[in-house]
């Protein structure tokens, strides 16, 4: 099976399955103790690829799932809109749009150009330094694995990874199970 291009902290795993009589190679944001319990929820797919011939995880090939982007513009705009770092900046830049850059960007060169593929999205402030409810924009050029950049730090956030499986978090809370957030090696 393919690896991905990870650091140890990512909560990624690569999952091949079988659907409609084709083997399929998706990349899940869940645990695969959580996958195997409650299946694989499609928002849960950042996404589909085609393994390299020598089983390889392939970049080039990577298709985002809409679904998982749908998710995360919602937990955007239903926690990260209550960043206090963000509405800070919201106060000193009334009636602008706020862009949010990828953590896997290298911060150490202020003089750098950020990149496209590594701005995620903006949120929109009003004019009276608010942030606009559900105001947040997914930015379709992003790349959640880049060949230059490596993979996004999006997959990092624990909030994110937690809100995202709320569904696993209720069920090892109600039924006494231990859910494990750690990625497993492919």
């Amino acid at each position: 099976m393919a690896d991905l291009p990870r650091t140890d902290e990512s909560l990624l795993n690569i999952y091949e399955v079988e659907l409609d009589g084709q083997i399929r190679h998706l990349i899940g944001f869940l645990a695969p103790e959580v996958a195997h319990r409650l299946g694989i929820a499609s928002r849960k797919i950042v996404g589909e690829f085609r393994p390299t011939p020598d089983g390889e995880f392939d970049p080039a090939t990577f298709e985002v799932n809409p679904e998982f982007i749908a998710a995360y513009t919602e937990f955007m705009n239903e926690d990260v809109v209550r960043n206090p770092e963000l509405m800070m900046l919201a106060m000193n830049q009334p009636d602008r749009y706020l862009t949010l850059i990828d953590p896997r960007h290298p911060y150490d060169a202020p003089d750098l150009e950020v990149p496209i593929v590594n701005k995620v999205g903006r949120f929109r402030s009003t004019p009276d330094g608010f942030i606009q409810e559900n105001s947040f924009q997914y930015n379709q050029k992003h790349r959640w694995f880049d060949p230059e950049y490596g993979v996004s730090g999006v997959f990092l956030n624990r909030e994110f990874y937690d809100w995202l499986n709320q569904d696993a978090l209720l069920e090892s809370e109600s039924d006494g199970f231990s859910v494990s957030h750690e990625s497993s090696k492919s």
